[in-house]
């Protein structure tokens, strides 16, 4: 994937065609289906995706070299996964876009998507100058937390476990004795399932590294639930406190494929009310 800042607007074409091996049109389609639920548009600008999910929680960003200098928007992800399964997976997949639609042709058949009007996007092509401005000029360098990957058994282990527990809230705090140790916690504590009864569950996963700086006494933080998601992949997080020091900023590292995609959050680093 090209640096983000080695892109040049100028470069841009809203016409021409491309051609995926059928590796990557298997990546390009298992991609949409995993952002289906997050996502409403796909809106590629000169190769790159980047674009904040539909409830504004975290910006996504990957690249398709095979899409380089082109330019186009297509709405309704979960649509055009439908008609993108009936092409033949077996052989390359010609792409043409021209000043209406993007077509897609196997050789025999043509699905023709019409191109969508930027200024409708439900999700937008965030810009290299936004992502400065809302991520990386607010990073302390100087004040890292966490660098860890997560084996892929334990991110599907944690989507699991939040889907099972009816919760978005995935928190990392710090154990009790040890500052600089920690874990990822989930519970739920809100199902009351009669009047006598509620049922209670939490789940843990300890933090294998210790932290990078040690977290304050009783604060602790959110990681954002839409990484877990690319749950067949480990899971580089990387978090920073801000400069303001009462945000994290998290930037999530998975790969689908050969897709490298990077994932940008933001939590309040706060104290527990406990």
């Amino acid at each position: 994937m090209k640096s983000k800042f080695e892109i040049s607007e100028n470069e841009n074409s809203d016409c021409g065609t491309t051609t995926l091996t059928k590796e990557q049109f298997r990546d390009f389609a298992l991609f949409l289906n995993i952002v289906r639920d997050d996502f409403i548009d796909f809106w590629i600008n000169n190769g790159e995706f980047r674009a904040r999910t539909n409830n504004h929680t975290c910006v996504v960003e990957t690249g398709f070299t095979y899409f380089e200098n082109l330019t186009f928007l297509i709405a309704d992800i979960k649509h055009v996964i439908r008609t993108l399964s009936v092409l033949d997976k077996t052989v390359t997949i010609n792409v043409t876009v021209d000043e209406t639609a993007v077509i897609f042709n196997d050789g025999y058949q043509n699905i023709n998507i019409k191109k969508a009007p930027y200024e409708y996007a439900d999700n937008p092509f965030v810009s290299e100058q936004e992502m400065k401005e809302i991520f990386y000029e607010n990073i302390d360098t100087k004040k890292p937390l966490i660098s860890e990957t997560f084996p892929g058994a334990i991110v599907s282990n944690i989507k699991k476990m939040a889907d099972e527990l009816n919760t978005t809230s995935i928190f990392v705090k710090h154990n009790e004795e040890d500052l600089n140790k920690g874990n990822v916690y989930i519970s739920d504590q809100a199902g009351i399932t009669s009047a006598s009864s509620s049922k209670f569950c939490e789940y843990s996963y300890n933090l294998k590294k210790s932290f990078l700086n040690p977290i304050k006494h009783n604060y602790y933080f959110e990681l954002n639930i839409h990484p877990f998601v690319y749950n067949k992949s480990d899971m580089t997080i990387n978090c920073y406190l801000s400069k303001s020091q009462d945000l994290v900023l998290t930037i999530y590292t998975v790969v689908v494929g050969k897709l490298l995609i990077n994932i940008y959050g933001r939590s309040p680093y706060r104290e527990s009310d406990d």
